[in-house]
């Protein structure tokens, strides 16, 4: 019976050590064509919707082959260094390297719920507002202020931003006039919550405090709930005026 199972064991750990190393290799590919496919990716609003639907599943995907691939790799070799005798022995060693692989999956698994959105968030800004030159003059290209782009966007795109659907950037050329405009889904995000410090914060629900009028703008506040460890906040945004609404449905 010993020489069986240490033969069993001997089989154990060497196919082990070939599911380890197959499951290590596409944690590594999972991660490498992703970075492909976002270099591969042109235009900052592109870019910013690949990176928000993308970089998280897809480096949470590449963790779980890893952490499998570990928890495998470590049976296969407490498996020989025990060299079990009997059949408790063997299924003893499986539950260690069990425990071990949940302990390191858990603690990936917070990491990536509490900490990584912000590391994300990081990214996102930064190919948001990454200084642009325009393509037809390479002249350095000016981001306007929330107050200024206005006049250069449609009531529809006014619109969305007022309705928390898409938030739009505007990008002028201020000797040519020439102006780009780039439209992002950034309103899905969490928020950063001002107690824990995680990105977990997110918007319930809105209530209009004050409405616009034709020519002054409205307040809208937003109540937000921390999903990790329930902080409350409350934030007030502006409604932009309906001056232009009231002139366009009176042409």
């Amino acid at each position: 019976m010993d020489s069986e199972l240490a033969e069993f064991t001997l089989k154990w750990h060497q196919y082990a050590m070939y599911v380890s190393y197959v499951l290590g290799v596409l944690a590594l590919l999972i991660v490498l064509m992703y970075n492909i496919r976002l270099l591969l990716t042109r235009g900052s609003a592109k870019r910013y919707d690949f990176v928000t639907k993308n970089e998280a599943s897809s480096y949470w995907n590449a963790f779980l082959s890893f952490v499998i691939g570990l928890g495998v790799f470590m049976n296969g070799t407490i498996e020989k260094t025990l060299n079990p005798h009997n059949s408790f022995e063997f299924f003893f060693g499986i539950f260690i390297s069990f425990i071990i692989g949940c302990a390191v999956g858990y603690a990936g698994y917070a990491y990536f719920k509490f900490y990584y959105p912000s590391v994300i968030e990081k990214k996102l800004m930064k190919i948001r507002f990454k200084p642009r030159t325009s393509p037809k003059t390479g002249r350095p290209l000016k981001l306007l202020t929330e107050d200024e782009e206005d006049i250069h966007m449609t009531e529809e795109m006014i619109k969305h931003e007022e309705e928390f659907i898409y938030e739009y950037d505007v990008w002028i050329d201020e000797e040519s006039g020439e102006k780009f405009v780039e439209r992002y889904d950034a309103h899905k995000h969490n928020h950063l919550c001002g107690n824990c410090n995680f990105r977990t914060l997110k918007d319930y629900r809105e209530e209009i405090i004050k409405s616009p009028t034709a020519t002054e703008g409205g307040l809208l506040t937003r109540y937000f709930k921390c999903t990790y460890c329930g902080h409350h906040e409350v934030r007030e945004s502006r409604i932009s005026p309906l001056e232009k609404e009231v002139e366009l449905l009176s042409s």
